[in-house]
């Protein structure tokens, strides 16, 4: 009997050995607004960049206390990944892209718009459980099939105490050929810093005027108003308050039926209001349809109509009078 030629240990070792060729860095960053004022938005890019990636998935966590998701996007230029997003759990929005053909530079997948409500001095925005398969070039055996037939041979050989011919276990043959694996990525955080809002605004918070209807309902973006007060009131004493309270606000004197008040930011921006006052006899601030005739002037004509009825029924009774005593009278200017 030959002899056998046994290398189990070697060939299982070789079996379970691939020899990694270095397949470059990949990366999962977050970029996008790094300042923001309360009740403002702030736009975050979620990009990948590495070798042959596709297949991500993972994490986009944000502080709810403090920011709001007011919209996720896509990149329309990714006419080839598939992104699926959920954004229903307050605090993290999960998303899962897949690629028909792997992406091999820096590319932004999606777009988060959030809406800033807070007045901390940071916001922190991580990722977390970020996954991607990536294609990566490995030394892997390649007549794996033709060790494993040998070493059934051999321990059949074994079983029966011996074989006549010589069982040869190849060495294995190595080649580098791509191979797809799945990769955790470490996190990557993003921190917004909150400016104090700066207010630029140029416009009258409120505008009231006692004892005076004005219209229409004051709105700080109509800037011209008709303002209905009684004509006994020679005084109107409006209140304006302006939204903001660093500008500088002038209230001119009532000239010619008319209150202008301007209001003149620090970068000489100017934004006006004009009042145009009318005066009504016994006007009633408190009617609620001003276009109503006053009830004062309705009950003056409804008297007068009445007197005129009264008179003209009068007038009647004494016509027919007349005319009874002229019938009389002529008929004693008949008699013999």
């Amino acid at each position: 009997m030959k002899k056998l030629i046994i290398g189990v240990i070697t060939a299982v070792t070789l079996r379970f050995t691939m020899i990694p060729v270095t397949a470059g860095s990949f990366f999962a960053t977050l970029s996008g607004t790094s300042y923001a004022s309360n009740d403002s938005l702030a736009i975050i890019d979620f990009s990948i960049r590495g070798d042959a990636v596709n297949n991500v998935r993972g994490y986009i966590d944000y502080p709810a206390s403090q920011l709001s998701v007011f919209s996720v996007e896509k990149n329309p230029d990714l006419t080839e990944m598939a992104i699926n997003f959920d954004d229903d759990k307050p605090g993290s929005v999960y998303f899962a892209a897949r690629s028909s053909s792997p992406i091999a530079r820096e590319t932004v997948l999606f777009t988060i718009t959030f809406a800033v409500h807070s007045d901390t001095p940071t916001i922190d925005i991580t990722t977390s459980d970020i996954y991607a398969n990536i294609t990566v070039t490995e030394s892997v055996v390649i007549n794996q099939k033709d060790i494993d037939e040998a070493k059934e041979k051999e321990k059949a050989c074994q079983a029966m105490g011996g074989c006549i011919d010589e069982i040869v276990i190849p060495d294995p043959v190595y080649a580098e050929q791509p191979v797809s694996k799945e990769q955790a990525f470490s996190n990557d955080t993003l921190t917004i810093t909150v400016a104090e809002k700066t207010l630029k605004s140029l416009y009258l918070k409120t505008a009231d005027f006692p004892d005076a209807k004005c219209s229409p309902v004051f709105n700080k973006l109509i800037t011209a108003y008709k303002v209905e007060v009684d004509s006994r009131i020679t005084e109107l004493n409006p209140v304006f308050v302006a939204e903001n309270p660093d500008c500088i606000m002038e209230v001119s004197e009532e000239i010619n039926n008319q209150i202008i008040v301007t209001l003149t930011g620090e970068n000489g921006d100017v934004n006006s209001y004009v009042f145009t006052i009318i005066r009504t006899s016994n006007f009633d601030p408190n009617n609620t349809h001003p276009g109503d005739i006053n009830p004062t002037t309705t009950t003056a004509i409804e008297y007068t109509t009445s007197a005129y009825l009264l008179m003209a029924a009068l007038g009647l009774v004494s016509l027919g009078f007349m005319i009874i005593g002229g019938y009389y009278i002529w008929l004693g200017a008949r008699e013999p």
